[in-house]
């Protein structure tokens, strides 16, 4: 209904047509259209247009080119290890498959600030600020972020500090908790991947 996947498509595939105008990047190509969501795309449905599209090719013998431009995910380490990412590695995994290709949006978060890190050990306090804008504020508005860290996973404690110094937690590795304050809910899980 947004028409972002219209528009990507002919930047890739368009054939100038009517007026021979504006051509994409590859006019005599042909498309395999999958539609995996609407404004919201969970992982496990583009895997399975992915697999579509790879099967579908592969049933005609021929090489595929797919373009992901669904932008990127926030949440995550971002590493190549999360099981979407790995999902999507042993599907192009030349060894097995040869003829795919994948093209994924960097994403149009460039200019904004909203990935941090840093190193620590096991005997530090590390502190990751978050800023939020200063927007009207309604019961629906809300904050989210991830915290990864690939050492000393059980021995980490999460403490949140809200902006008027209410302190919540710490909370250790396996827990946990919601709480109120005077700015509203702090949901807080603390785990592996996977597991809570």
């Amino acid at each position: 209904t947004w028409g972002h996947g219209t528009h990507v498509a002919a930047i890739a595939a368009g054939n100038g047509q009517p007026d021979g105008k504006h051509l994409g990047m590859a006019p005599r190509a042909e498309l395999i259209v999958v539609k995996s969501g609407d404004l919201q795309f969970y992982e496990n449905l583009i895997l399975d247009g992915l697999s579509f599209c790879f099967e579908y090719a592969q049933s005609l013998t021929i090489p595929v080119a797919v373009n992901l431009s669904v932008g990127g995910s926030h949440q995550g380490p971002h590493d190549g290890t999360s099981d979407f990412e790995s999902a999507v590695d042993a599907l192009l995994n030349p060894f097995f498959h040869r003829g795919r290709g994948l093209a994924v949006a960097a994403g149009n978060d460039g200019n904004h600030i909203i990935h941090f890190s840093g190193q620590s050990s096991s005997t530090q306090t590390f502190s990751v600020p978050l800023s939020l804008s200063n927007s009207t504020a309604s019961v629906l508005d809300f904050a989210a972020f991830d915290i990864w860290s690939d050492a000393f996973a059980s021995q980490l404690q999460i403490t949140i500090e809200t902006p008027s110094g209410e302190t919540f937690g710490p909370l250790a590795m396996g827990q946990q908790q919601t709480w109120s304050s005077t700015e509203g809910s702090i949901s807080l899980a603390h785990g592996v991947e996977g597991y809570i």
